[in-house]
């Protein structure tokens, strides 16, 4: 089953028991009981998967699609050349739009700030002409664009990294724990730093009895002034990650003082 039938069916479960993947053709009798919009999704599965003897006819589109199907179907018509056919090997056309698997560089850093990596347009824009951050996986216009995955797989690169998970010779993933802890006082944060990384100060305070992480943190080792100072939404992967180690290390304090006492 080619990539964009796939996508049809799972779209439209109906259609899956209307195409015989043995002998695929088109007649009359397996367009019975659809719609317009299923039987329209129905002609275009059956050219994906037999193009050679079953023709689609593009004003179909247009006569029986509107919105939200006419873009679908544009773009399992692209998909299908790309990934089905191989046709097209370099693409350089898309249809980016709002809520698709591509993000522009303003969308990427957003992302990445959202989930607490506070990065700026200019900041990943610079990056990017630096080779710091992956290439882009598409260009339009003239505007770059990277895919979904390809921003996860920098976001959890840069978390790790930040997290001290991989060391600096790319040997693996290392354990996290504090290593150096100041306590709280009346006037001042407390402060910790984790294993792995011994330049990045975190804040904490008590909140009752259990330890608190701030949303802000230094990272000493930042060669630009305005990096040095970094922030972190409370609902981001990253703060709840460091908060966790937070609360490991007061837990195993607890446990050590109840057996020394």
């Amino acid at each position: 089953m080619k990539h964009a039938t796939q996508r049809i069916i799972e779209e439209f479960p109906i259609l899956e028991e209307k195409i015989d993947f043995k002998n695929v053709s088109c007649n009359r009798k397996v367009f019975e009981g659809l719609n317009e919009t299923e039987s329209t999704f129905l002609r275009l599965a059956y050219f994906f998967e037999n193009p050679d003897e079953v023709s689609f006819d593009i004003g179909q589109l247009y006569r029986y699609l509107n919105n939200g199907w006419l873009e679908l179907a544009l773009e399992l018509i692209t998909e299908y050349f790309r990934k089905d056919t191989y046709l097209i090997q370099s693409p350089t056309y898309s249809l980016i739009k709002d809520g698709s698997e591509y993000y522009t560089n303003a969308q990427f850093a957003d992302e990445l700030t959202r989930r607490g990596l506070n990065y700026d347009r200019t900041k990943l824009h610079v990056y990017s002409e630096r080779g710091k951050v992956p290439k882009w996986d598409l260009v339009v216009g003239g505007m770059k664009y990277w895919h979904k995955d390809t921003v996860q797989a920098y976001y959890e690169y840069e978390r790790d990294r930040l997290l001290g998970f991989t060391d600096a010779s790319g040997s693996g993933r290392t354990a996290t724990k504090i290593e150096k802890i100041e306590m709280p006082s009346l006037t001042d944060w407390g402060l910790f730093q984790l294993k792995g990384l011994t330049n990045t100060y975190f804040r904490f305070n008590f909140e009752g009895d259990r330890p608190v992480l701030e949303d802000s943190y230094f990272v000493d080792s930042a060669a630009n002034e305005e990096d040095k100072h970094q922030t972190m939404s409370r609902d981001s992967d990253l703060y709840k990650t460091v908060q966790q180690q937070l609360d490991a290390y007061f837990e195993e304090r607890e446990k050590s003082e109840v057996r020394e006492g």
